[in-house]
């Protein structure tokens, strides 16, 4: 089988969603015989300013017209389409019309192709009188027409699914809502917190304010922690004077590196609203190699199997002692699993070959 997978960037960009669908792609030709081509819409410029895409991969302006025009192309060489879709990926202010109307023409023109559509990201919110309120208006009709004209549908949350579910109540399908897996590796069996080198981790791209040192210390000094490493790009994680942790500023480093630190992890700290968790690619890193996760924010429900202090911990809690950290990484794993790349790929799999 051959399908073409649309994405808002190449996976050497900074880009989650671009990874995503090149690991799923990979694993889908490994384990499934199913092929994978790419199209990436350009947000600016024609295709022939930017730098030739790699083998398999395909640009595209991003209007309407030229969107079905590189549909048509690859038409003859694909079985299914397979939508990466978050709103702002393809649309600076996250109205993809373009994208929907060419979708549109070639589903009527080709009735036995079908769209499956991963929803990563839903619609913006805000008060009335903000320009998110009524971005938020037009990208809700996107999705909606979207969720309809889809064959399958997924999304990384089960409030994300119950919503899409509620636009698109004819469907003959339910809304698979599964967490994403990690884009940084996985661990088969890894060993347990109390027994990993007394390293802490945290991802630039998982702060959102300053780190708060005086809250972290009883929870790093119950771990029993004597090094910080810090991954990303961007400035470097300068804690106070006479802090009296050792800080490895990393900066950008290849994913097989830092699958190595982290099988050497044994906590890890994340500034991430618990509701979100399902849609985290560094709580899935976390939670893949069996790392006791530890949350700045709380949360009055939990969503996507999650519990609090099962499977992660906050920073306002009691510190948990090394030891009983054993059992947060058993429950991380357990979480995990069924959601893994390799049960992903089984998904798609089952819904592109029914």
């Amino acid at each position: 089988m051959r399908i073409l997978q649309i994405i808002p960037n190449l996976p050497s960009v900074s880009c989650g969603v671009g990874d995503y669908a090149r690991l799923l792609s990979e694993n889908l030709a490994g384990e499934h015989a199913i092929s994978s081509q790419f199209l990436v819409p350009l947000q600016t410029g024609s295709p022939s300013h930017h730098p030739a895409p790699p083998s398999g991969y395909h640009y595209a302006a991003s209007s309407g017209a030229s969107l079905l025009e590189s549909l048509e192309t690859l038409y003859p060489d694909i079985d299914a389409v397979v939508l990466q879709f978050s709103p702002y990926g393809y649309q600076q202010r996250g109205i993809p019309f373009g994208l929907l109307k060419a979708l549109q023409a070639l589903l009527h023109r080709h009735p036995g192709l079908t769209l499956h559509t991963m929803f990563h990201e839903l619609y913006a919110t805000g008060p009335i009188t903000t320009s998110a309120f009524w971005l938020g208006f037009l990208q809700k009709q996107i999705i909606r027409r979207l969720a309809r004209l889809s064959h399958r549908r997924f999304t990384n949350r089960s409030l994300y699914a119950r919503w899409i579910e509620s636009v698109s109540p004819q469907h003959s399908s339910p809304v698979a809502a599964i967490p994403v897996f990690s884009n940084l590796g996985e661990a088969l069996r890894p060993p347990l917190p109390s027994s990993r080198p007394a390293a802490m981790t945290l991802f630039r791209s998982g702060l959102r304010s300053e780190v708060d040192w005086e809250t972290l210390q009883p929870h790093w000094e119950a771990a029993q922690v004597s090094q910080i490493h810090f991954i990303g790009r961007g400035n470097d994680l300068n804690p106070p004077p006479g802090f009296p942790l050792t800080v490895i500023n990393h900066g950008h480093l290849p994913a097989s590196q830092v699958t190595s630190l982290l099988q050497q992890t044994r906590l890890g700290y994340l500034d991430y609203y618990p509701g979100y968790l399902g849609k985290s690619g560094i709580f899935a890193a976390y939670a893949a190699h069996g790392i006791p996760t530890l949350l700045k924010k709380d949360a009055a429900s939990t969503e996507d199997g999650l519990q609090k202090g099962m499977h992660y911990t906050l920073v306002e809690s009691t510190a948990i002692p090394l030891p009983a950290l054993n059992a947060l990484s058993a429950h991380a794993l357990t979480w995990y699993a069924p959601h893994s790349l390799h049960a992903t790929t089984n998904l798609y799999a089952a819904a592109l070959q029914p």
